[in-house]
């Protein structure tokens, strides 16, 4: 959902869950960049944001770095009285719709066209490779459990227990940071194809320890 695959260059992406770079109306369904809304929520809060002392020292200390969350919202120690002149914009498109980001939040559920592809992308690949992530959300899981069943080998890259042990999913796992790996991975598959890939001088020692996890 953060675009960094897009920013390293990757141009096949799909955002199983949406990107937090766009904005979808409740209403009509229509998109906007977030960086849109930003401008609008700057130019129609200008006053609050100078009042409540946005990028001083003095709301930073109102700011308490462990109530963020892992959406990015964040709980402020502020008045409900100043909080209530914050104004939020409308749909530009139809004016009365509540925006929010396109990103599919838990409890949500993944568009069905765009959940459709992804199950075809699983099911027609013969290698997955979870590279970073538990898959404990079921809408990314049951794609790890579609390659599978089809017969595509599951290849887990992450510093951590999945769900694919939890649950018995066969697969082969590589329990480290995928900073450390992807780099040298990437050198291997680029001289098994014959692409020279650029690779910083200075590797991380990654020991070569794979287990094979068999579901029973």
């Amino acid at each position: 959902v953060d675009g960094l695959h897009q920013k390293a260059g990757s141009e096949a992406v799909m955002e199983l869950h949406g990107s937090s770079h766009r904005v979808g109306c409740m209403h009509c369904r229509s998109v906007t960049p977030r960086v849109a809304l930003q401008r609008r929520l700057v130019a129609e809060n200008h006053w609050w944001l100078r009042q409540a002392g946005v990028g001083s020292a003095h709301l930073q200390a109102r700011i308490d770095p462990a109530q963020q969350r892992p959406d990015g919202d964040t709980e402020m120690r502020i008045s409900k009285h100043d909080l209530q002149k914050f104004r939020v914009p409308a749909c530009e498109v139809c004016g009365v719709g509540i925006l929010k980001p396109s990103v599919t939040f838990f409890g949500d559920i993944v568009p069905e066209e765009r959940a459709r592809r992804a199950k075809e992308a699983a099911l027609s690949t013969d290698l997955f490779i979870v590279v970073g992530s538990t898959v404990s959300t079921y809408s990314a899981f049951r794609l790890v459990v579609s390659a599978a069943e089809s017969g595509a080998a599951v290849l887990v890259l992450n510093d951590g227990d999945t769900r694919c042990e939890r649950d018995g999913v066969p697969h082969f796992k590589m329990q480290t940071r995928c900073a450390d790996v992807l780099p040298r991975l990437v050198a291997d598959l680029a001289r098994r194809s014959g692409h020279r890939v650029p690779v910083a001088r200075s590797m991380p020692h990654v020991p070569r320890k794979w287990t094979a996890e068999t579901a029973g």
